[in-house]
């Protein structure tokens, strides 16, 4: 990462290596990732500043062998929200300096998060349900007229799935976030 401290892929770099436990990076290289990713960051402005603390944050929220630091990336990222902040990036926030209070057994601070981070879940539901249309379904009243012809019918969720096979193994093909009938 040191040879590409100039680079914006030193940020994506810094989460992957932060984020694996088989790398086994110690607190001080941990520490010298997050201030090499931190200054990349802090070149593009400040919104990618807060956004680069708040994924070091999350990354770290799992690694007890870097759990002083969790605590501290996720107390920087706690640091960095303002009045503009959304509740959705409070939460994400909430949500990754929950786990590091745990790890470093500050009890009283989980507590705290854990209900700061219910007001806020309940507060983003609403928000929510303000923002999102209503989407209520007419019920399927049946065929009109009796005929023999196929529906094909497909629905995608998700990017993660490989690509269908070929039409003969559609009934066949199966994806968690894909659903293929062909009826």
């Amino acid at each position: 990462m040191e040879n590409h401290a100039d680079n914006a892929g030193a940020i994506t770099a810094g989460k992957a290596l932060l984020g694996n436990a088989d790398a086994k990076a110690t607190p001080e290289e941990a520490r010298k990732w997050i201030a090499i990713m931190s200054a990349v960051a802090a070149k593009h402005g400040p919104r990618m500043a807060h956004d680069v603390k708040v994924q070091t944050a999350e990354a770290l929220s799992t690694m007890t062998n870097l759990k002083e630091v969790a605590l501290q990336a996720a107390k920087t990222a706690e640091a960095s929200l303002t009045d503009k902040s959304t509740t959705e990036d409070r939460v994400r926030v909430m949500k990754a300096l929950l786990p590091a209070l745990k790890m470093n057994a500050k009890t009283e601070e989980a507590k705290n998060a854990e209900a700061q981070l219910a007001k806020l879940e309940t507060v983003l539901d609403k928000e929510y349900v303000i923002k999102v249309p209503p989407f209520k379904p007419e019920m399927f009243a049946g065929r009109k007229d009796k005929t023999d012809r196929k529906v094909v019918f497909e629905l995608f969720t998700g990017a993660q799935c490989p690509p269908p096979a070929s039409p003969p193994m559609w009934p066949l093909t199966r994806c968690p976030n894909r659903i293929s009938r062909l009826n």
